[in-house]
């Protein structure tokens, strides 16, 4: 009779082969040294809350920026009623450097530095606009916090109102933290290009200087604007999406 041969399945021991008997191997260790171990899947550490990623409507976006800029502007026009005056303060950076009146051209490049980012972020990031317009107005909003409760005066080596070019309202105001600086941060941290972002970035640098030594903000104005913005930009990080993947994390797909 010839020998038998083992199903599959089960396994003869090496002192019965001889024999032709079959042993039935446990379930267990069936062809153990054959068997592929199951892929490595990473977990998320343990405590973990995944963040929830919000996907602004360009409509919810444009009410959160209009309810910024309102917050600003309504902080402004109450301390006006609320304050009989604003003191000046010494500022001893600003009290060493020249003045400088830019006037109209600084606002031109001012004009200039929102319709270059807003052509970039249009035309090469149209998702992510809703986004930034988000951060800008959580700014406004932040910062009109900090007009009301902060109502100081123009610096004291300011011209007189009426002797300088502005377009915003109450020039005799200080505005803490500066609008200019903080939201030149935002919109230059959010554009995707390296190369215009490290630009903007230098304009925005230059131009708060400027600010300064025009007597437009106070040295205070436009570090507290610059770290805001780019607070602002990190604490939208994987919470804010379609934001320029090259300073901010994107959503998961």
């Amino acid at each position: 009779m010839p020998p038998i041969e083992p199903d599959a399945g089960f396994r003869a021991s090496p002192e019965e082969s001889s024999t032709g008997r079959v042993i039935e191997a446990p379930a267990s260790t069936v062809d153990a040294t054959n068997s592929t171990p199951p892929a490595h899947v990473s977990e998320p550490p343990a405590g973990s809350t995944p963040r929830a990623v919000f996907h602004p409507h360009l409509a919810v976006a444009l009410a959160v920026g209009i309810a910024g800029l309102g917050v600003s502007l309504g902080s402004l026009k109450l301390s006006e009623r609320l304050v009989p005056w604003f003191p000046s303060v010494p500022d001893v950076i600003q009290a060493r450097l020249p003045y400088i009146d830019f006037g109209v051209p600084g606002e031109l490049a001012f004009l200039a530095f929102l319709v270059t980012t807003a052509t970039l972020l249009i035309a090469r990031q149209p998702r992510g606009v809703p986004s930034v317009i988000c951060l800008v107005g959580v700014f406004y909003a932040i910062r009109g916090v900090f007009l009301f409760l902060l109502p100081i005066g123009s610096p004291p080596t300011a011209p007189a109102a009426l002797d300088r070019f502005v377009l915003y309202p109450y020039p005799e105001h200080a505005y803490f933290p500066g609008g200019h600086a903080g939201l030149m941060t935002i919109l230059s941290l959010c554009v995707e290009d390296p190369r215009w972002r490290r630009v903007l970035l230098v304009v925005t640098m230059v131009f708060a200087i400027g600010s300064v030594m025009a007597r437009a903000h106070y040295t205070a104005d436009v570090l507290a604007g610059g770290a805001l913005g780019y607070a602002l930009v990190d604490w939208g990080k994987g919470r804010l999406a379609h934001l320029s993947p090259s300073t901010l994390t994107p959503p998961p797909r």
